[in-house]
């Protein structure tokens, strides 16, 4: 019988517990809480066990046989070592550690060590899992060229004592993207580059992330939020059709697309829950006395962490970004604009408007007459967007350039960026030049993750027939 301590009662803890009464080679031994009253409310609920205040006790305590780490992220490492030192094999909720470089710690202690360390990526212990792995090598839809995933939810925001908001191992990317990272681990290359993000980062959280990687033509999509609520699943895209997997981190159900047109259903429900899967591979290798996982071995945790590691780099602007900014608007300028050029410029923008999610708000106004000459308002938030407007148009204004200037040059010298009523350093407010002359500004409001800067620079490019380079980094 292996019997298991647990370090840290979260929720998680109590899913595990649930699942693991399903394992009759296993049972429940010690919960280990950072208070006493926790630990014995943990105690209390799943019967005789041994209730500890400090996680120390359960790395001690000669018979625990293996233990689970459901802590903080920020925790993981430290308690995960100190587990392996005291020969205690680890099963550590996901994210295995905050950084690649953490997990080689990790990896190097395993190694010295000899002691059983596994990240709990359940989703690759679902019976589904191995149905699509199958139905991939088998052909049926071609070469994996790419991968779509999305995982985006609604978190509560207004409590900043919880751990997914604290900026230190907090955040959407490694609480969710986890996830979509070990769907993009197993079928895309291992030296993934950064081509493009957008993202919502507030006070040290990301709370949105959708991030373009790409690597010899293998493209790769990340998109996670707790901001927001979004159909979860994975997409597998191959040169013959594609499987799109629902629930990407919860999964039972998958759609098979091949390019005759042919769709099939693919279905297979948990073992017990979705937890159970894992928990059972672990007793697995404990009894057979393995080092190290077939299915999740360390080395998928260090491609999954790098993976996290390198959309992290894009959450900061450099001095590259203001350089982006200002090409942009040194090629795109006007050789001669009027009233029948700043409609067409609106009308390029609105038809452009139809691939976004979300309805805009668009204004042209003339700085010599000092005079807003066109406005369309789509419906949404006008009244808001009107404000943001002539903010972002007051703050582009101030300082020379576009808004989205203004917000990047003041996060890049340290600054905090203003966003308010009357002054918005955001992107969406762009100067419409005439050989070199600021004589107009576009503003739109509306889009969210830089879109409204992305939508103005995609419509001058049309209209002026002109490319720039892409200003890939959009934060907000």
């Amino acid at each position: 019988m292996i019997r298991w301590g647990i370090i840290g009662a979260g929720r998680i803890a109590h899913r595990f517990v649930a699942a693991l009464q399903n394992e009759t080679d296993s049972q429940l031994y010690a919960i280990s809480c950072r208070t006493q009253g926790k630990a014995d409310a943990f105690a209390c609920q799943y019967g005789n066990i041994k209730a500890y205040a400090g996680f120390d006790h359960i790395v001690n305590d000669p018979d625990v046989d293996a233990v689970y780490i459901s802590v903080p992220h920020a925790y993981h490492k430290e308690w995960i070592i100190q587990c392996l030192k005291a020969g205690k094999p680890v099963l550590c909720e996901k994210p295995l550690c905050l950084s690649e470089e953490e997990v080689d710690e990790v990896i190097a202690v395993s190694r010295q060590t000899g002691v059983l360390c596994m990240e709990a990526l359940k989703t690759r212990f679902v019976p589904l899992y191995d149905e699509i792995r199958k139905t991939v090598e088998n052909g049926t839809i071609g070469k994996i060229v790419g991968v779509d995933t999305s995982l985006c939810s609604l978190a509560d925001l207004s409590r900043t004592d919880l751990y997914y908001l604290n900026p230190t191992g907090g955040g959407a990317l490694l609480d969710e993207g986890i996830y979509n990272a070990g769907w993009i681990e197993d079928y895309a290359p291992h030296d993934l580059k950064l081509t493009s993000i957008k993202a919502v980062y507030r006070d040290g959280v990301d709370l949105y992330t959708d991030a373009c990687l790409e690597e010899n033509g293998f493209r790769v999509r990340l998109e996670c939020a707790f901001d927001r609520k979004k159909e979860k699943k994975a997409v597998l895209h191959g040169t013959k059709g594609s499987i799109t997997v629902y629930d990407l981190h919860r999964p039972v159900k998958a759609e098979v697309i091949s390019h005759n047109e042919h769709r099939y259903i693919m279905e297979k429900p948990y073992v017990y829950d979705d937890f159970y899967g894992q928990i059972h591979h672990f007793v697995q290798l404990i009894r057979q006395g393995r080092k190290e996982s077939d299915v999740v071995p360390l080395s998928v945790s260090k491609n999954c962490a790098r993976i996290l590691d390198t959309i992290r780099k894009g959450y900061s602007y450099d001095e590259k970004a203001v350089e982006l900014l200002e090409r942009q608007e040194e090629v795109l300028q006007y050789a001669s604009f009027d009233y029948n050029g700043a409609w067409m410029l609106v009308k390029t923008i609105l038809d452009l408007q139809k691939d976004y999610d979300r309805n805009i708000s668009v204004s042209v106004f003339d700085e010599d007459q000092q005079l807003e000459i066109i406005r369309v308002l789509q419906d949404g938030k006008t009244e808001a967007n009107l404000k943001y407007m002539n903010g972002k148009r007051s703050s582009a204004i101030s300082c020379g350039h576009s808004s989205l200037y203004a917000y990047v040059a003041a996060v890049t010298s340290g600054h905090q960026p203003v966003f308010n009523e009357t002054y918005c350093s955001s992107g969406g407010a762009f100067p419409i030049r005439i050989n070199g002359k600021w004589k107009y500004t576009v503003t739109v409001s509306g889009l969210h993750e830089g879109g409204d800067h992305e939508i103005i620079i995609k419509a001058l490019e049309i209209i002026l027939k002109r490319k720039t380079d892409p200003f890939p980094y959009m934060m907000v």
